[in-house]
């Protein structure tokens, strides 16, 4: 899928970030042909900086679309 318009909030070791994503997703109909459609949604993260460095610490998906073409 693609991620795309990330919004960060930073607050010291810890952050709040937003990110749009569209992913498509096919399948094969009882015809044989393909199928696509194509799902939106955000990723709304709590996110650590860590030794590692930085981490999501939680996610959350967000559905906001489905858009079938057929």
């Amino acid at each position: 899928h693609v991620s795309t318009t990330v919004m960060i909030d930073l607050d010291g070791d810890t952050a709040r970030a937003r990110s749009a994503a569209i992913v498509p997703l096919t399948r094969s109909a009882a015809d044989g042909s393909d199928h696509t459609l194509f799902n939106g949604l955000f990723y709304e993260d709590e996110l650590a900086r860590t030794a590692a460095g930085w981490r999501i610490a939680v996610r959350k998906q967000v559905r906001a679309f489905v858009y079938d073409p057929a």
